[in-house]
């Protein structure tokens, strides 16, 4: 797979993420800690907005990194976006055993292939 359509698979999946937590932000706050009620759960929506608009800046990053030139220039970028994804992918996945937050499919899936396609795209780059 090429940079560019590397950068924005990911673009794409982390607009989706960020839009889904910005709109419904009370169903991903209940999902994740069922048991919460009143103030926790205004915190957890707010958090749940902080966190949508991190992953839109997030985004843009990726979207506007596609038009990076020189082999050396995207690879180090390619690297960069593949640890910051396994990383996140690591932390859910940590929560979702070690903390008692409910499973997290989606964002498992999503940071773990946005992951390994930049880790296979800087691979490719020559």
């Amino acid at each position: 797979m090429s940079v560019r359509i590397t950068f924005s698979v990911c673009a794409a999946i982390t607009f989706l993420f960020s839009m889904a937590f910005i709109s419904i932000p009370e169903f991903f706050t209940m999902n994740a800690f069922p048991t919460a009620e009143g103030n926790a759960v205004d915190v957890g929506v707010t958090m749940r907005y902080v966190l949508g608009g991190v992953i839109f800046s997030v985004s843009c990053i990726l979207f506007q990194s596609r038009n990076i030139e020189g082999a050396n220039n995207q690879r180090s970028v390619l690297f960069g976006a593949a640890v910051g994804f396994a990383a996140v992918c690591s932390m859910i996945i940590f929560v979702t055993f070690f903390r008692g937050v409910a499973a997290s499919g989606p964002p498992i899936i999503a940071t773990g292939l946005c992951s390994v396609l930049c880790f296979l795209a800087r691979n490719k780059v020559r």
